[in-house]
């Protein structure tokens, strides 16, 4: 806590998920905890919910 490591321990974004994860990014602004499939669930997820 001393050192501010905490603040980059975060949960995914995708409500589903339920994993944790450590934020290894400058800005820390990473959502999922993996790119490969909560972020691609949510991006189809919200591709197929547009109107067309």
């Amino acid at each position: 806590m001393i050192d501010d490591t905490w603040a980059r321990f975060k949960c995914c974004a995708l409500p589903t998920c339920g994993w944790a994860y450590y934020d290894t990014t400058k800005s820390r602004t990473k959502r999922w905890c993996s790119m490969r499939t909560c972020g691609a669930r949510s991006k189809a997820r919200r591709y197929y919910e547009r109107p067309r």
